[in-house]
């Protein structure tokens, strides 16, 4: 089994790093939470994180919620010196999985250095318990990822991060991911416009595989998407951590950072022709014109599936394990998006307000009747319904659901306690 240790005492480090080991476990030891994310980041996948929660500053057991915040399933044992061993698993892992052990006193006492670790009472009983949580992740571990439980429990606490935070971060974080995103929306226009000539429709498949791009920058660099919060948000508010009057104002700071974002990337890209080629301008001109132009019931439908395959790679973001698996799924939903035509509230808008720059005769009024309404209409159909609520009816038991829903709710809420990010 893998393990990760973040651990700032060498000497600490040294003695249970050796005894891991030589119970044939493979160890990466780091001394502090920056190590602790390159070590995550690299894509490794962990089967147990030992986290110090005497970090500096209180870093490590602040540390530990944020990774189980941002999607880390593997277990997280914190130590703080303090108590005994503590330790739940199965239908009741808390946020972040504690163990307490007195492990700062057998530093103390100065065991290391003149004790044979076997001798040590205290380093016994903990490396037991730490090699018992390792047979019990060993025995369980689901190859996949996160089981559905798990996946609802990262929802509900990345969902109460994003609905405590203040007003000015939503807007700025969605101004960000509405400037960010169109990056993708720019290259697949790019390369369609290229391989026309030569493959015809075909080129859009070539589109397709650039246009993820724009996504996978809003992964790793956090910024936020109103379509991002059709899963965590709610799910944080049906476990009775949050108000419905939090996911609103969630979305409507969230759309509108979005939207300001991609009319000023719009406006520039507009300004810029020497970046976007005739052939590339054409392809963006016809696509927003088909955007406009749809009947309300289809585009509502485009908008459905458009968000119903963004909150789908949401919950498979969390459910996954390492960064490369979560870039995977960011390509896997990007390329089908693109490939079908189908719509997304900010993305296409950019295509919109740029046709609208270009003089292409489409209006504000156009945009926002034909586009925007049934567009915003369908993304929030597709993605609280056909994920939300399905994933949320597999997660608990329906005979409660309708029993007690908002006691039973809360109950599993505060022990369903993982990201991402995701987007």
């Amino acid at each position: 089994m893998r393990v990760l240790m973040v651990e700032d005492n060498p000497c600490l480090a040294q003695l249970i790093g050796e005894n891991l080991t030589n119970d044939g476990h493979q160890i990466d030891s780091v001394g502090n939470g920056y190590g602790c994310r390159q070590m995550l980041g690299a894509g490794r996948d962990y089967h147990l994180i030992l986290l110090d929660s005497l970090l500096p500053a209180g870093a490590g057991e602040a540390l530990g919620r944020e990774l189980r915040a941002e999607g880390v399933t593997a277990p997280i044992l914190l130590f703080n010196g303090k108590e005994a061993l503590q330790h739940c698993r199965g239908e009741t892992v808390p946020a972040v999985d504690t163990f307490l052990a007195p492990l700062r006193e057998l530093i103390r006492q100065e065991l290391a250095p003149h004790l044979r670790p076997e001798k040590s009472n205290v380093l016994v009983e903990v490396l037991g318990d730490i090699r018992k949580v390792l047979r019990q992740a060993e025995a369980g571990e689901s190859p996949m990822g996160a089981e559905p439980p798990e996946i609802f429990q990262a929802a509900v606490h990345v969902g109460q991060g994003r609905l405590s935070r203040r007003s000015l971060e939503m807007i700025t974080s969605g101004f960000i991911a509405g400037m960010n995103v169109t990056f993708g929306a720019l290259a697949a226009a790019v390369t369609t416009g290229a391989f026309q000539p030569l493959l015809g429709s075909g080129a859009d498949v070539v589109g397709a595989v650039f246009f993820p791009i724009g996504f996978i920058f809003l992964a790793i660099g956090k910024s936020e998407l109103f379509t991002e919060n059709f899963l965590v948000p709610i799910t944080a508010v049906l476990a009775g951590k949050g108000k419905l009057r939090q996911i609103l104002r969630l979305w409507a700071l969230t759309l509108a950072g979005n939207l300001l974002g991609a009319l000023l990337f719009s406006f520039l890209l507009s300004r810029s022709p020497q970046i976007v080629g005739p052939a590339a301008t054409q392809h963006m001109l016809e696509l927003a014109r088909s955007k406009v132009d749809g009947d309300f019931t289809s585009t509502v439908l485009s908008g459905l599936f458009g968000g119903w395959l963004i909150t789908l790679m949401t919950w498979l973001i969390i459910a996954s394990r390492g960064t490369t698996a979560k870039i995977v799924i960011i390509w896997c939903v990007g390329f089908l998006i693109s490939l079908n035509g189908f719509n997304h509230v900010v993305v296409n808008s950019t295509e919109i307000f740029f046709s609208i720059n270009r003089g292409s005769g489409i209006t504000y009024g156009n945009w926002f009747v034909n586009f925007f309404i049934p567009t915003t209409l369908g993304n929030m159909i597709g993605g609280t319904v056909f994920v939300t609520m399905f994933q949320y009816l597999q997660v608990l038991k329906i005979e409660e659901i309708f029993r007690r829903p908002r006691q039973y709710l809360g109950d599993r809420g505060a022990d369903l306690a993982s990201t991402e990010d995701t987007l």
